[in-house]
């Protein structure tokens, strides 16, 4: 018995010490289950994490953005303990590219819609002039179709302007862009026509609806521009600025080399089919527009007027196109004292083109980036005024000689002038805009492209006519002085408007206001932050 009880007791002990050492093992490995069990929730968390679009990793950025691997909200709340990755950001990331892609297109094709509208317009100066001649045209009358085209501009520029958000945008830029090519196109069948009185006529007219339609190019391609770019103004006006240029540049060349190959008609039938692709184009690719509600309280073009930073840099910008076409009238009869070939003389015309398109960049990029205007206008005044000093040459500067170099550099100095003049000007009319609470639109940006544009006509006109009878009368000495004061008086003009302004910005100012803030903006922030800082203390 004694035996039966001992052996009864060491088969229990037995059976106790292996069940414990089976559940010892099944715990252990339970615990290791669990653990590889949250290694691999962790790696499934980590795989998901990464599958966020990286910066560095073009691929997965790919995939993402074509619609592929992306995992659904179950099972990103399954795998990421119910934080969803940010799949917003990544729609507004792709609609950022879209729209970036489609604003480059668009300024693409306002360049190229002004290139070969200033190529059109521009394209006569080399051979015209001596077919209206052949054709019983008088030198005045002659003078009088050219300036027949800033005329039209002038009248029609502020009417387009005021119109053009309600008309539709596009659709005023097509308009235009078939109607400056099909006026081109009928300019080279004149020659057919009979002589004298019907020629003139007809040059009148084929000239006036080019101007018309180019007015409404102009226009339009400066409003969809501004209201792309709105927050770097500067710099779109400078391609802008830099295609007309180019266009001025190129038309001419383009106009005598046709004319030397084929006559009359050739360089309007080719420059017109050039606009009518180019206006296809844009028909095709360029976005629609919408127009301005008609419930909109109805506001006048010529209530930018009442801001002095619309009215005084429109000064700028007249003095600046005026001053340009009445040298280019005069310059050639200027330099023929120096008995050139018409190959040099042509290459000095480009000089000042030439600058105003390398320069046109840096100052849409400080314009944007320093957010710097007026003081560059009183810059812009003394390098153009200093330029027609330096060429007449001004008795008040006898001491420079008047040789060639002096010549080119003072119309390289005009381009640079010009540019400025043109570019900032446009920029502060921008600014002017803004104080009198005109929103970014459409319709803003048609008020101050229409008043731009009629600016530049109305220097285009007038300065070149009071220029040239200065000139007849008194020489050309004395017509450059003038007109180069007259800019050293405006540079003095913007000096007192621009200390008027930071003076009363700066009584009492613990603000920072730019350069174009309007008086009454200053002192609101002004009186802001003095009671901010009375409350203090």
């Amino acid at each position: 018995m004694a035996e039966s009880t001992e052996s009864l007791e060491k088969r229990s002990l037995l059976e106790a010490a292996s069940e414990y050492s089976r559940n010892n093992e099944a715990n252990v490995k339970k615990q290791s289950c669990l653990k590889n069990g949250n290694v691999l929730m962790e790696n499934s968390n980590t795989i998901y994490d990464t599958m966020e679009p990286r910066t560095g990793n073009e691929e997965k950025s790919s995939r993402w953005e074509s619609g592929k691997d992306i995992p659904t909200d179950g099972q990103m709340d399954r795998h990421t303990n119910g934080q969803k990755q940010h799949i917003p950001e990544l729609t507004d990331k792709i609609q950022s590219l879209t729209s970036s892609g489609q604003k480059k297109l668009v300024m693409v094709l306002c360049a190229l819609a002004l290139f070969f509208s200033s190529c059109a317009c521009s394209l006569i100066a080399p051979f015209y002039p001596t077919v209206a001649l052949n054709k019983g045209m008088s030198l005045t009358i002659i003078g009088l179709v050219f300036c027949d085209f800033e005329l039209v501009l002038f009248l029609a520029s502020p009417i387009i302007g005021h119109y053009i958000s309600r008309i539709g945008v596009k659709f005023v830029f097509i308009s235009g862009i078939f109607v400056a090519g099909s006026s081109t196109a009928l300019f080279g069948i004149l020659e057919k026509g009979p002589d004298g009185i019907v020629f003139a006529v007809m040059s009148f007219v084929c000239r006036s609806v080019e101007a018309l339609g180019f007015s409404c190019v102009t226009i339009a391609a400066m409003t969809i521009v501004f209201n792309d770019f709105h927050e770097h103004i500067g710099r779109a006006v400078a391609i802008l600025q830099i295609s007309l240029s180019l266009g001025y540049i190129v038309g001419p060349v383009i106009g005598g080399c046709l004319y030397d190959l084929g006559g009359f008609g050739v360089p309007f039938y080719f420059m017109g089919c050039c606009t009518w692709f180019n206006g296809l184009l844009v028909y095709k690719l360029l976005p629609g527009s919408k127009k301005t509600p008609e419930d909109r309280p109805a506001r006048s073009i010529f209530h930018l007027l009442k801001s002095s930073m619309v009215s005084i840099p429109m000064l700028s910008v007249i003095t600046g196109t005026g001053g340009m076409i009445m040298f280019d009238s005069l310059y050639a009869t200027h330099l023929s004292q120096f008995n050139l070939s018409a190959t040099l003389v042509g290459l000095f015309y480009m000089t000042d083109s030439l600058t105003s398109v390398i320069t046109a960049p840096l100052w849409g990029y400080i314009s944007d980036a320093k957010d710097i205007q007026a003081p560059l206008l009183i810059l812009g005044h003394f390098i153009f005024g200093f330029a027609f000093l330096m060429n007449g040459p001004s008795p008040l500067l006898a001491f420079i000689p008047f040789n060639l170099w002096t010549n080119g550099l003072s119309y390289a100095l005009m381009g640079l002038g010009f540019s400025i003049l043109t570019i900032l000007g446009l920029k502060c009319m921008v600014k002017g805009a803004y104080e009198l609470d005109y929103e970014k639109s459409t319709e803003t940006y048609g008020f101050v492209s229409g008043l731009y544009h009629a600016a530049a006509s109305l220097g285009g006109f007038c300065i070149p006519l009071a220029g040239d009878a200065i000139v007849d009368r008194y020489g050309f000495h004395i017509g450059f002085t003038a007109f180069g004061l007259l800019n050293i008086v405006l540079m003095f003009v913007l000096i007192g408007f621009l200390s008027y302004r930071y003076y009363v910005k700066g009584i009492g100012a613990k603000c920072r206001c730019d350069s174009i803030s309007s008086p009454e903006v200053c002192k609101n922030n002004v009186e802001i932050v003095t009671a901010k800082y009375t409350a203090l203390d």
